[in-house]
């Protein structure tokens, strides 16, 4: 084939020779001149027992994992080709990671079937890859399945304890019927009474509509005489608005004299110091004309009409002093009254200081008064507002009686349809706790199945 086809030529045979059959891979080449003729061909023959042997038993190995038996492993000691050793030892190796974790889960799963869901697996089993996820995925199985266990028993719980509230409400509704049927007859009988007593009510309201409408008579006149007074009050707060700016004026016109007065004081005092002044003259002059009158008489003829001049002088002198006595007196019968007119326009200026404080006081009464007064009138108007409504409430509540009157009729033919219907009510009632009792007998059982679970 070799030299037929030009090519090189291989395929696996067994040899059969004396000793047995053999494994072999030939190997034939074809054999060219310089030329590039064939001239012949080489042949190579390789003894591929081993490789045989090796494929052989990785099959094994396969077809015992299909089968579920992960426990098989080869014998990498009957091979002397160290590949062939290597691949051996290696399926081996990936057997036995593969059946670390799968042994381990296998234990895991028949906690599970035990219902031991608080089993987990061994944290210490050093995984890599995709076992990673499988062993979260186992974990979280247990993890989840115990919640939901847990849920299942709270909620099992709880239906016991909801079994045991119907069953003792069951009870009470029973006993409530059995008493409707009871009141239903009661109450039959007192409508029949109370349609009476609505006719009493009916005319009472009537009475009382009459009553509010004069109520909101009366408080609209309230409120007209309210808003007089207070249009009053508004023109007392005008006028006092103005007293107080009088009261003010008068004040600062107090002031005023006062401050001229003070003024007037202070220049008859400097007056009287200058009268003073003139007085000591005075005096002085009389010493003048008696020392001059002494030296004209020692003068004899030639003084005569020197002393006729300083007698003169004296009498000037003397009227003076007589003239600065009179004007002392006239100021200080001025100071005096200065002095009075100063006290008097202190205490008026205190009168008008109280009478300013209290008209301001005044006038804050005032505000307040208006301010009560609006507020009397808003309530009066509301009062009246209000006493409209209830007029027009009284009006529908006396329709809403009658109604109710027609309704107390009608109840009384339905309350003795509901004794009857009670009757049926009590009846179904104990149906249902029967069936409650069969219900609390499932509970239990499935209580106990759960109590099974490990979590």
């Amino acid at each position: 084939k070799a030299m037929t086809k030009d090519m090189v030529f291989t395929d696996d045979t067994v040899a059969r020779l004396p000793s047995g059959d053999l494994n072999i891979r030939y190997t034939g080449a074809p054999l060219k001149d310089k030329n590039g003729k064939i001239t012949g061909a080489i042949e190579y023959i390789l003894d591929i027992s081993e490789e045989v042997n090796a494929v052989a038993e990785v099959m094994t190995l396969i077809e015992a994992g299909i089968h579920g038996n992960l426990k098989a492993r080869g014998n990498p000691d009957n091979f002397t080709i160290s590949g062939f050793k290597k691949i051996i030892q290696g399926f081996n190796e990936i057997l036995n990671e593969i059946t670390r974790p799968v042994n381990e889960a296998l234990r895991v799963s028949q906690s599970y079937a035990r219902y031991q869901f608080s089993d987990r697996m061994d944290p210490h089993l050093d995984v890599m890859g995709d076992w990673v996820e499988f062993k979260e995925a186992l974990n979280n199985i247990s993890t989840q399945v115990s919640a939901a266990v847990q849920l299942i028993n709270i909620r099992v719980g709880d239906l016991t304890s909801a079994a045991g509230e119907v069953n003792a409400s069951i009870e009470e509704v029973t006993a409530g019927t059995q008493q409707i049927s009871q009141n239903t007859s009661t109450v039959s009988q007192n409508s029949r009474s109370g349609s009476e007593g609505i006719l009493q009510i009916l005319k009472a309201m009537e009475d009382l509509s009459q009553v509010i409408e004069a109520v909101a008579h009366r408080a609209d006149s309230v409120s007209s005489s309210s808003q007089r007074a207070n249009d009053h009050a508004k023109t007392g707060i005008e006028l006092a608005k103005r007293s107080e700016m009088t009261m003010g004026e008068i004040t600062s016109s107090t002031e005023q004299v006062d401050t001229l007065i003070k003024d007037i004081n202070g220049q008859m005092n400097e007056i009287g110091k200058i009268i003073r002044m003139i007085s000591d003259i005075a005096n002085q002059t009389n010493l003048l004309t008696l020392n001059a009158a002494i030296e004209a008489a020692r003068a004899g003829d030639a003084g005569r009409g020197f002393a006729v001049v300083a007698a003169e002088v004296k009498a000037l002198a003397q009227d003076s002093r007589k003239s600065a006595e009179n004007i002392t007196d006239l100021i200080s019968n001025l100071q005096a009254k200065a002095k009075k007119a100063t006290e008097a326009i202190d205490k008026t200026s205190i009168v008008v200081r109280e009478g300013s404080d209290s008209l301001t006081e005044t006038l804050s009464e005032f505000n307040q008064i208006a301010e009560s007064i609006e507020l009397i009138t808003t309530n009066m108007m509301d009062v009246a507002t209000a006493s409209e409504e209830q007029a027009a409430s009284i009006e529908e509540m006396t329709a809403g009686i009658q109604e109710l009157s027609d309704l107390i009729s009608i109840n009384a033919n339905e309350s003795e349809n509901a004794a009857a219907a009670a009757e049926e009510t009590s009846a179904s009632m104990s149906h249902i706790s029967e069936i409650m009792n069969d219900v609390v007998v499932i509970v239990e059982s499935i209580t106990g199945e759960m109590n099974k679970f490990k979590i």
